[in-house]
């Protein structure tokens, strides 16, 4: 096979796939970090990364630090029960928070369960 090139493009891995760990965009096939998915910033400059299909999308695997919402998205587990909708439907903030232990060097605030550190 020959692959004429008439202008100075420079093809590079033009169709390698992602890493595992990588999401790969829409328009420009860029791999991106797949935290930087569903975080409400534009990454791939197509919104590739912030569409429904992904972020909503029950097939959607979290890691084993995230926390899975019930419309689908992935948060960081350490922002369940932080008095935060972090979620965006609430999911994260579930009534038993209320009950949820502090981390260790931390303190309960008086007026919420929200747990904070003094350095």
């Amino acid at each position: 096979m020959t692959i004429a090139v008439t202008d100075q493009t420079k093809l590079v891995d033009c169709d390698k796939p992602c890493d595992p760990w990588m999401f790969k965009c829409a328009a420009s096939g860029k791999c991106i970090p797949k935290r930087f998915t569903c975080d409400g910033d534009d990454d791939c400059g197509d919104r590739s990364d912030e569409a429904d299909s992904v972020c909503k999308n029950p097939a959607r695997n979290c890691t084993a630090e995230e926390f899975r919402c019930t419309n689908h998205k992935c948060i960081p587990k350490m922002w369940k029960c932080d008095n935060d909708d972090d979620c965006g439907d609430g999911s994260d903030e579930p009534p038993e928070c209320i009950n949820s232990e502090c981390r260790k060097g931390w303190t309960r605030c008086s007026t919420s369960y929200r747990s904070l550190t003094f350095a």
